[in-house]
């Protein structure tokens, strides 16, 4: 049996944090390590994550700085060979570690999400229509992940994923650039270079939906993110593998020796975002200074 890091993060969530260790530690499972990562609170959270100090979970204060900071702290301290992450203001429902831990028995499976169960500050149930219908189950190769990533946005929930620590060592640390879509780069980022994922068709998390969720106060800081995250994201993937995104086959790319930057270039102008579609175009413009380069994109692809 691997052992587990289940990774909790607050910040100011002294209203949800027992509620969400109390899940964690109600998971029955054997080797199960739990890691609070207090991001630098100005309300009780850290004394009532110390009430758990008895039922050996490791509490950990640190200054704020922001999600990613908050989980990469917590990873470069966790001993487990799968890492689980979740908010303080979320929680397990019963049998989610186990549920994941098994699907990761599997060696083609590399990252492995489930859906949430939204629920409001009183814990309980939201109705549909109090909530975006935004996380599905899905079976996709990791082109047709990034491709979906990329053109539609993100369609995974955070509380739900868990990988190995190789995985996670390949893929590299949640990046602090981004303080509301750095799980969204992540999963990017993973599938970009070929990590396989795997949804579990059923609720995993009680997902909170309140006033205080990152998501739901910076909606203008959320908007700015994204053209860049999209951005970074191609640079993680190889001009093969983003051949396969734009026209779902290598071989138009290898016939007219398309560069990766052409093809990234591309994709961004594709986009539906016009940030984004207009980078690509200025980014393409610079590209086609040469001409001959011009004279092969404007014969094959109608540019």
């Amino acid at each position: 049996m691997p052992k587990v890091t289940a990774m909790v993060v607050s910040y100011n969530h002294e209203r949800f944090i027992s509620e969400c260790l109390a899940s964690i530690e109600q998971q029955n499972f054997d080797d199960l390590e739990v890691i609070c990562v207090d991001d630098g609170s100005s309300d009780a959270s850290p004394k009532i994550a110390h009430e758990f100090d008895a039922m050996d979970v490791m509490v950990y204060e640190k200054p704020n700085g922001g999600p990613s900071d908050a989980f990469n702290y917590g990873i470069e301290r966790a001993s487990g060979d799968i890492l689980m992450m979740i908010s303080a203001d979320d929680t397990m429902l019963p049998g989610s570690i186990a549920a994941r831990v098994n699907a990761l028995e599997d060696p083609d499976v590399d990252i492995v999400c489930g859906l949430p169960t939204w629920i409001g500050a009183d814990s309980r149930d939201l109705p549909p229509s109090d909530y975006p219908d935004i996380f599905l189950p899905f079976e996709l190769s990791p082109e047709a992940m990034f491709q979906r990533l990329f053109f539609e946005g993100n369609f995974i929930s955070a509380p739900t994923i868990a990988m190995r620590r190789a995985i996670h060592h390949e893929t590299g640390p949640f990046d602090q650039r981004f303080e509301q879509l750095q799980d969204y780069d992540y999963w990017l980022r993973a599938a970009a270079l070929g990590k396989k994922f795997f949804c579990i068709d059923r609720p995993l998390v009680g997902y909170r939906w309140h006033g205080g969720n990152l998501s739901t106060s910076n909606s203008e800081r959320s908007e700015a993110e994204l053209s860049e995250v999209r951005k970074a994201a191609l640079q993680h993937a190889d001009q093969i593998f983003l051949s396969k995104v734009l026209y779902e086959s290598e071989e138009m790319c290898l016939q007219a020796g398309l560069s990766h930057e052409e093809i990234a270039s591309l994709l961004m102008i594709k986009h539906r975002s016009q940030i984004l579609s207009n980078l690509g175009r200025q980014q393409l413009q610079k590209l086609l200074e040469n001409n001959e380069r011009k004279e092969v994109l404007r014969n094959e692809f109608l540019i």
